[in-house]
């Protein structure tokens, strides 16, 4: 993939992709930490067997403006982030998992904006960010043929983790109810929380993969301007 002949010195959208996904995932991991260390001294291990929404409780979580602040703040750079892949024109796919990772952020937002607390919109919002997030891993999954380049095996390995995650969880989802159906027995002893906590750290993972992979991008660029 060769990326497009912008100038050094003007607008540089591989700049504000690196950094403002790097910038929303050092907030959600940051604010994740902090409440879940929290947490933890109040639940101990049980804390990872429920869903991660727990920790933007207001009535459990002691921390959970932190964790909801920081949400909003994730949201908000990620969103910013895929506007600005979508100027790196790189191909039709890419532009799609732009798009869809907008939508992604703007879940991220409302899930900050409305906790577990407000159970409808938290609700709707929950939906949202598993259908979008879902479809994000999978269109990073496949842009691999197109570009192994573009998706490396960490970012692979990470959107493979995190989809079947949300594939999982999507078969224990009541639409009528707007929210998951406890497991009768666990996937390999793995439970419905635990399940939602292992697609929120491949999220962030994924982000963090898809930083590396513009940042890579990025230098085969200034690569390209200095021989020039």
């Amino acid at each position: 993939m060769q990326p497009p002949p912008f100038e050094l010195d003007s607008f540089d959208p591989y700049r504000l992709v690196f950094h403002m996904t790097l910038v929303s995932v050092f907030i959600s991991s940051i604010g994740m930490s902090i409440t879940t260390l929290l947490m933890f001294q109040k639940l101990s291990f049980s804390l990872f067997t429920v869903n991660i929404d727990i920790l933007g409780d207001y009535l459990q979580s002691p921390l959970a403006i932190i964790y909801n602040i920081s949400l909003l703040l994730t949201g908000c750079c990620f969103i910013l982030a895929m506007i600005s892949l979508i100027f790196l024109r790189l191909h039709a796919l890419c532009q799609a998992i732009a798009y869809v990772g907008i939508l992604a952020g703007v879940s991220i937002m409302l899930l900050g904006l409305f906790p577990v607390n407000d159970t409808f919109p938290h609700q709707m919002a929950m939906l949202i960010f598993h259908i979008a997030t879902g479809i994000f891993f999978g269109l990073l999954l496949i842009s691999r043929r197109l570009d192994p380049n573009w998706c490396h095996p960490f970012l692979s390995i990470t959107s493979l983790i995190g989809l079947l995650c949300v594939l999982a969880l999507s078969f224990h989802f009541d639409l009528n109810k707007l929210s998951f159906i406890q497991m009768d027995q666990p996937y390999l002893w793995v439970s419905m929380g635990s399940l939602t906590w292992i697609h929120a750290m491949m999220t962030i993972f994924t982000g963090l993969g898809l930083a590396l992979a513009v940042h890579r991008l990025m230098l085969e660029r200034y690569n390209v301007n200095i021989k020039l």
